[in-house]
């Protein structure tokens, strides 16, 4: 048992589904879908949501945009230690609303080497979050960690973000292996998709998570922007 934990507001909802449909394909589970109390997700998808059997909780912590800061980051601590005392599991799978898992064959490498953290890397961020294991032991030492100096090294509180935090407090506290796979344009673990139908057949066989929030890429309003990444993995699925 590997349980899921994604976190999601108003304009990702739909997208969530698709995530967390995805992961369940994959043999990933339970799934646990945390929800902006402030900016929920339309009652109707979280019915489908609960429909396919996952557990949708609101939260009671800001949960922006890009996941930011420190009142953020305490509070997704505290959601992935509830997940760990419901299911007794020694790691967590963190996905993005945004995100796919095709093939969850390194996760499952991953926990059973009990790592302390893994995700993948490139030359321009050393730890990818968006489809992330992180060990329960890893939650627990950086709660505690922020309990004792109010905060975490080498952040600003404000600019906190999760997955930096991860990777960095992970091999500063030295709980056991920082697992960080490596980009690869032909195939590794994560791609970007970069809407081009033409890279289907290449981004289904040859990489296990492929994310479609390369935002930059989009124009638009927040909402519309949300709409278009969520058709693209409607029609990505669809090809």
């Amino acid at each position: 048992m590997i349980p899921v934990v994604i976190f999601t507001f108003g304009p990702d909802g739909p997208a969530a589904l698709l995530a967390a449909k995805s992961a369940a394909r994959a043999g990933l589970g339970p799934v646990f879908i945390e929800v902006d109390g402030v900016n929920p997700v339309s009652p109707g998808v979280v019915k489908d949501m609960e429909a396919e059997g996952f557990i949708v909780a609101l939260t009671d912590f800001p949960t922006p945009f890009r996941l930011l800061g420190l009142d953020c980051f305490k509070g997704m601590l505290k959601s992935y230690r509830k997940i760990f005392a419901a299911t007794g599991a020694t790691h967590v799978f963190k996905l993005d609303s945004d995100t796919l898992v095709q093939d969850a064959g390194r996760i499952r490498q991953a926990v059973a080497d009990n790592v302390s953290a893994a995700a993948s890397s490139n030359p321009d961020c050393h730890f990818y979050g968006c489809a992330m294991v992180v060990s329960r032991r890893l939650v627990y030492s950086i709660g505690s960690h922020i309990d004792r100096w109010g905060g975490m090294p080498g952040f600003a509180n404000r600019d906190l973000c999760e997955d930096l935090a991860f990777g960095y407090m992970s091999d500063v506290l030295n709980l056991g292996e920082t697992r960080r796979w490596q980009y690869s344009p032909t195939g590794s673990y994560l791609a970007g998709w970069q809407f081009n139908p033409a890279k289907t057949g290449l981004y289904k066989t040859c990489f296990d998570v492929v994310t479609f929030g390369n935002r930059h890429l989009l124009t638009g309003d927040s909402q519309s922007r949300r709409d278009k990444v969520t058709q693209a993995m409607v029609d990505y699925r669809l090809v």
